[in-house]
């Protein structure tokens, strides 16, 4: 689960760590976010060692963002080259990242791209790729699949809507 990450739409901090509770600890400013889901892959989309860029990239009439977040170097057992986060009031609603888990690029001798979407309580692979998508791409697909225009993916390991 995720500690509080954003206040507003200027964030000072992505994920401030794997945490237990999608909870704010920012003083009283902030209570609403403690009135967030629990979101269980924070471990997963927490930025661990990596650096980042990030930029609001679509705003809908309920209130929801998309945040696009850009990662330097790999680095860490679930790096990250791209991610973008659906956020409402400060709270992580779904994410869709594309990173490379480290431990199966030890394991294969080469790079394996993982797109996958997180959402609550339920983690689904939309695919398995040889190389980087690009990330326009994969930002059409996110935010269809935030707008509810694309079809959910199949709760299998590989393939869906992204890469296939």
């Amino acid at each position: 689960m995720i500690h509080s990450l954003f206040r507003g739409l200027v964030l000072s901090c992505l994920l401030a760590g794997a945490a237990l509770a999608q909870t704010d600890d920012h003083g009283d400013d902030h209570d609403h976010i403690e009135d967030c889901p629990p979101f269980e892959w924070g471990g997963y989309i927490d930025p661990g060692q990596q650096t980042y860029e990030q930029e609001v990239v679509a705003g809908f009439d309920d209130g929801r963002i998309v945040l696009e977040v850009r990662f330097d170097a790999l680095a860490g057992p679930v790096a990250k080259h791209f991610m973008f986060l659906e956020l409402i009031d400060g709270c992580v609603l779904r994410a869709v990242s594309v990173g490379s888990y480290m431990k199966e690029v030890v394991k294969l001798g080469k790079d394996v791209v993982h797109v996958d979407l997180y959402e609550p309580d339920t983690q689904r692979r939309l695919a398995t790729l040889d190389s980087l998508p690009e990330i326009d791409t994969i930002r059409q697909q996110a935010l269809a699949i935030f707008l509810g225009t694309e079809p959910k993916p199949e709760p299998e390991a590989k393939g869906g809507a992204i890469g296939n």
